[in-house]
């Protein structure tokens, strides 16, 4: 089996979670991003750093998801992450990822990356987008 290099092993950055390449920008947000470990088979962001704001790819500052995609999706950790883990178990968004606290009600499009990470989430979560469309999230049954 091909082990599974994260982000800053492919790019050879030196801003990974042991890594000392902090000078001038800092620690890489990847690098402790601990609410994606295991996303897309990666120690915490490092298999889905396209969906994390404030990466330093290419040593400068990069934004989020929506203002980076062009870039990011044409980038070899983007492509090799999305090959190696194929069509069935490729996560584009960690949105998909956060945990049993909350489903979907409706088929709405997912139109930003906000993740909602709250330990005790209402039973139901009403959030309207930019266009005054709604989106209903339900608690789980646990």
């Amino acid at each position: 089996m091909k082990m599974k290099l994260n982000c800053w092993e492919i790019k050879k950055c030196g801003r990974g979670p042991n890594d000392t390449n902090v000078s001038g920008l800092g620690s890489c947000p990847v690098a402790k991003d601990f609410s994606s470990n295991g996303i897309n088979g990666g120690k915490n962001g490092g298999r889905i750093c396209w969906d994390i704001p404030h990466t330093l790819c290419e040593g400068t500052v990069q934004h989020n998801f929506s203002l980076k995609a062009v870039s990011c999706v044409s980038c070899e950790v983007f492509i090799r992450v999305k090959s190696e883990e194929g069509s069935g178990n490729f996560s584009l968004l960690k949105i998909f990822h956060s945990g049993p606290s909350a489903d979907m009600i409706d088929d709405a499009e997912v139109e930003s990356d906000i993740v909602v990470n709250l330990p005790d989430l209402p039973p139901e979560l009403v959030v309207y987008n930019s266009a005054g469309e709604c989106m209903k999230y339900k608690r789980s049954s646990q």
